[in-house]
């Protein structure tokens, strides 16, 4: 659900060489202090499904930029992502109660 991923159409070797290359482009562009590197990055972890790195660089990309709808929206849907991913997780664990 995070609507940043524009390599959709490509085979699955192409798509990750692509991520991995928009991953370490953007990680260079931080260096040089463009920090709308964050959210490049957060949206290449997002499409890998790092959630927790991709919330780490939406929240630091929000923070240089607070007024960029385009930021907050991937911001919030990766929070309600990796609580969807927590309630799934927990659901999928609740399985193997017992009850007594």
């Amino acid at each position: 659900p995070i609507p940043c991923v524009p390599w959709q159409s490509q085979t699955s070797g192409q798509y990750q060489r692509r991520v991995h290359g928009t991953i370490q482009d953007a990680g260079q562009a931080i260096e040089q202090k463009f920090w709308k590197g964050y959210y490049r990055r957060g949206c290449a972890f997002a499409a890998m499904g790092k959630l927790k790195d991709a919330l780490k660089d939406f929240k630091k990309a929000n923070k240089k930029f607070p007024n960029n709808k385009n930021i907050e929206t991937n911001l919030e849907n990766c929070k309600k992502s990796i609580l969807k991913q927590k309630f799934e997780e927990a659901i999928a664990n609740a399985k193997n109660w017992r009850l007594k």
